[in-house]
């Protein structure tokens, strides 16, 4: 690792980037371990060792699949929280409907409805139909 770090100075990106990906397919993953070596090594060489992770594709790819698994938790919990939501809005109008549809049986006029529930008197013609 510290010989590239050398020879990036001599190369540019692509050819650096060639040689890492190279490297890689020889580079058995470790993060515990890699994480400690790239510690040293940015201890030793700030600037480059930030610069050595970023074209190591092993870490790339970790980088990547950590990401996923976050980006999917996220996602599941939005889900669940908007699927909450829409459930509680759900029965908020069904109940509605049915406590519309009980009262107009009982005689009670959609106008009356409406001024005492607070909504127009079209809602609760649509709301008694159904």
């Amino acid at each position: 690792m510290r010989m590239i770090l050398r020879l990036q100075n001599k190369l540019d990106d692509a050819r650096l980037a060639l040689i890492m990906s190279v490297a890689d397919l020889y580079f058995e993953l470790d993060i515990k371990r890699d994480q400690e070596i790239l510690h040293e090594i940015s201890k030793e060489y700030p600037e480059e060792g930030e610069r050595f992770m970023k074209l190591m594709p092993g870490f790339a790819r970790v980088a990547y699949e950590e990401g996923i698994e976050k980006g999917i938790e996220q996602g599941i919990v939005q889900g669940i929280e908007k699927g909450i939501g829409q459930g509680i809005e759900q029965g908020e109008e069904k109940s509605k409907k049915l406590i519309i549809q009980k009262f107009l049986r009982k005689g009670f006029t959609p106008e009356q409805l409406a001024e005492t529930l607070e909504i127009s008197i079209d809602e609760v013609k649509e709301l008694g139909k159904q």
